[in-house]
């Protein structure tokens, strides 16, 4: 399953079609927000260009209910508004667990407009994978979700974008020591679920 968070239908360069976020009713409202500055490290901007953000805390609930179990959540950033680090910094939990503290796409993509992808597997037994983006210093965004479970991609290895699948990049700042992927790529150990409840969104400067 992939989501362009803010933005219409895309088929991508691998073949595999992303959904417009508006055909869904997955989010807990948010704002989408659009910028056609071209995109380093992918040759599908449009993944990128558009995205949903949202005052205080953004939640995604996506429904896989015919396959729970583990899966493999993908998700996908680029900074189309601010220019520097630390100008846009909030945490990333699935299903309870957080996968990213204090996440700054700018310093961990290298610059602005230039891809970032996060790779987390995470194992869902009620049947919705839930999402959430909680702020820290500005909002939080998110510019597209994949969702694809472990046996499907054991199956068909180029199922969903990745490093390998992309051109080759050349960030301003690379604070991330990888092999050279043409965007950024981070893949977190499992984790032991446990409990967060999920918050409201709270007031704060708007992007």
């Amino acid at each position: 399953q992939r989501i362009n968070a803010g933005g219409s239908a895309h088929t991508d360069t691998l073949g595999n079609l992303w959904e417009a976020d508006s055909d869904n009713a997955y989010y807990n409202g948010g704002y989408m927000f659009s910028r056609g500055w071209a995109v380093s490290g992918t040759e599908d901007d449009k993944l990128y260009r558009s995205s949903r953000w949202s005052y205080g805390t953004l939640i995604y609930q996506i429904p896989v209910l015919s396959v729970p179990g583990d899966h493999q959540v993908t998700l996908h950033f680029a900074e189309m508004y601010f220019d520097g680090e630390g100008s846009r910094v909030f945490d990333v939990t699935a299903e309870g667990i957080e996968v990213f503290d204090n996440l700054d796409i700018v310093k961990e993509a290298g610059a602005s407009a230039s891809a970032l992808i996060l790779s987390k597997i995470v194992t869902v037994s009620d049947g919705y994978l839930t999402v959430k983006f909680t702020k820290h210093y500005q909002n939080p965004m998110i510019s597209a979700i994949e969702v694809c479970t472990t046996a499907s991609l054991s199956a068909t290895p180029n199922a969903s974008l990745s490093p390998s699948a992309l051109p080759s990049a050349t960030p301003s700042k690379s604070p991330i020591t990888t092999a050279s992927p043409s965007a950024h790529h981070i893949a977190f150990p499992s984790a032991s679920p446990s409990a967060s409840p999920i918050t409201g969104p709270s007031a704060a400067p708007s992007t």
